[in-house]
């Protein structure tokens, strides 16, 4: 979704640039999409590191607790 995005406002921009009377030339477009690029890209990030905090925080006992080997296999079989 996030190649997407900036692709879609390029496809967009490009269609709606015909009917309006503005328009952008080649270098505000490209900046423009390299922005949005970036924004999306930290928006992800953000995203991604709660999801970490809410798996750390919510599985606690998986990387807190300590366990061998034999441990697996004795509840395992």
């Amino acid at each position: 979704m996030s190649a997407v995005i900036p692709a879609g406002f390029h496809f967009a921009y490009s269609s709606t640039s015909s009917i309006s009377s503005v328009t952008l030339t080649d270098a505000e477009e490209k900046a423009d999409v390299l922005k949005m690029s970036r924004g999306v890209a930290v928006i992800l990030l953000v995203v991604y590191l709660a999801y970490l905090v809410f798996q750390m925080w919510s599985h606690a006992d998986l990387v807190s607790r300590p366990t061998s080997l034999s441990n697996c296999r004795r509840s395992a079989g």
